[in-house]
Order: C-alpha cells, then structure tokens, then sequence
C-alpha cells in the first residue's frame, strides 16, 4: 500500500507538471494580439526568453537586489509590444487589446483597471501563469507587457510599482 501511495502521487505530479506546461505553450496575449493587428498597425513586438532570463538572474545588479531577483525568478519569459504614432491610434489599440480580453474572458480575468491602464491575469488551477498589463505611457504610446511563467500573486504588486 505505501508504494501504490507513493505511485499515486508521482502520478498527480507528473500530470500537474505537464498540464501546467501545456498551460505556458499556448500563445500568449502578446502573441496572439500580433497575430491579429501586426499587419494592420505598426506593432514592435520584443521578447526576453527563458535563457535571457537566466543569464539575466546572473547579473551582479540583480543578484544583489533581492526584490529583482525574486521577480525575475518567477518568470519564463517577458513580450513587450509597443505601438502608436497618435493618440487616435494609441486609444484604439488600447480598446482592441481590451476587446480581446474581454472576448477571451474564460481565459483572461480583470485583474485591475484604472484611467490608461488594465492588468489581466491568467491562471491555471491556483497558479498565475500569465500576466498582462495594456496601458497608454503617453498620449500617444500603446503599450502591452506579457509576463509568463509560474508566478505567485505578489508579483502584481512588484510588477506595477516598478
């Protein structure tokens, strides 16, 4: 009995593992959003991924900041998309990305909202996999931060304060 106990929960974790990876290889917001608009608007995707990460968490500056460090353990990877020319195209980029969400809302919950900005978070089970923050900086840039990884619920906070 103990060995079948023993089996049991190896194969709880194993299928927990690979469904929270399965969760990390469908496309992120970022992506997705790219897909869609990439042509239409002037969109500059960049991605940070995990092995930048890691040659960033060795970093002397990070490594001796304990809040970074912490931050950036947490993460798999990082998209930052940034777009507009005018505040008409940097507005309407906010509402699409918004419209998406809110299509998406199985997926995607409203974390927070506030004037030229909103925070969306995506979980699997109780884990936070993929964060999502839609915002206008100035009047006239569209901006849209992808954060995936496992994540505790913490990091908003430092995400946002940064």
């Amino acid at each position: 009995r103990p060995l079948m106990k023993r089996l049991l929960i190896l194969l709880l974790l194993a299928a927990g593992t690979a469904l929270a990876a399965m969760a990390q290889r469908e496309q992120d917001f970022a992506a997705r959003f790219n897909t869609l608009y990439g042509e239409r608007y002037d969109l500059e995707l960049r991605t940070i991924s995990p092995q930048m990460m890691e040659r960033i968490l060795r970093l002397d500056d990070v490594e001796s900041n304990d809040r970074a460090a912490s931050v950036l353990a947490q993460l798999k990877s990082i998209r930052i998309l940034t777009a507009g020319r005018t505040v008409a195209e940097a507005e309407s980029l906010f509402t699409m990305a918004e419209a998406l969400a809110d299509k998406n809302r199985r997926r995607y919950r409203l974390h927070a909202h506030a004037a030229g900005q909103s925070v969306y978070t995506r979980r699997h089970g109780n884990q936070l996999v993929e964060l999502v923050v839609i915002r206008i900086k100035d009047p006239h840039t569209f901006y849209l931060i992808d954060l995936t990884g496992n994540m505790s619920d913490d990091i908003i906070s430092q995400i946002l304060s940064i």
